[in-house]
């Protein structure tokens, strides 16, 4: 029994459907969502129990700090038939899906976490299979630029900072503005959809 926040959850059976209407195929599963903060400092002390400082802090996040506490992030596994019809669990890394997530994942909202290439931006290992819902519009964005969440809201704090200095997003043909509010005060605009998110 694995919990995601409702929109992530929402977003994930949409994507679900998408991958099994486009490829025929049902042998994704979620191996991991969110943990409490107890459960991830347990995971991150027996990183370090197991290996070593460095490396739990190249693995995993702590306590506190975690994707994993948000309730937005997960990571996925294959659990497909061989053919003997017998259902094993195989790696995510190198499969269909991780093709189809690599092209279709921000449709949904979703990031991948921790790309290749980017651990010096992360602070973390690459894990090809860990992914974050941010919302479609900030997903798109985040894609076509190939940034990383850590990237991107850097470039909205120093570069889109109040209303007047809005990002221009374009999703499935609607514009969408987004930008940095510093402080308890934030301006929304009259008579249109919005959304105010933590950073």
């Amino acid at each position: 029994s694995l919990m995601l926040d409702k929109d992530a959850a929402e977003a994930l059976e949409n994507l679900a459907a998408a991958y099994k209407e486009a490829t025929g195929k049902t042998d994704i599963r979620v191996y991991s969502a969110y943990v409490s903060r107890e459960k991830q400092a347990e995971t991150y002390d027996n990183a370090v129990r197991d290996h070593d400082e460095e490396y739990a802090a190249e693995n995993y996040q702590k306590a506190g700090f975690s994707d994993n506490e948000t309730g937005y992030a997960l990571s996925f596994v294959i659990y497909a038939a061989d053919e003997d019809g017998d259902y094993s669990v195989s790696a995510f890394n190198g499969s269909d899906f991780q093709k189809w997530m690599n092209e279709n994942a921000a449709k949904y909202g979703f990031i991948l976490r921790f790309p290749d290439g980017k651990e010096g931006v992360t602070g973390f290992t690459a894990h090809k299979s860990f992914f974050r819902y941010v919302g479609p519009v900030h997903a798109t964005y985040i894609a076509e630029n190939n940034l990383t969440l850590e990237e991107y809201t850097e470039e909205l704090k120093s570069s889109h900072l109040g209303a007047e200095n809005a990002l221009s997003v374009t999703v499935d043909g609607k514009d969408y503005g987004v930008y940095y509010a510093s402080g308890l005060s934030v301006s929304v605009p009259k008579n249109a959809a919005y959304t105010v998110s933590g950073d």
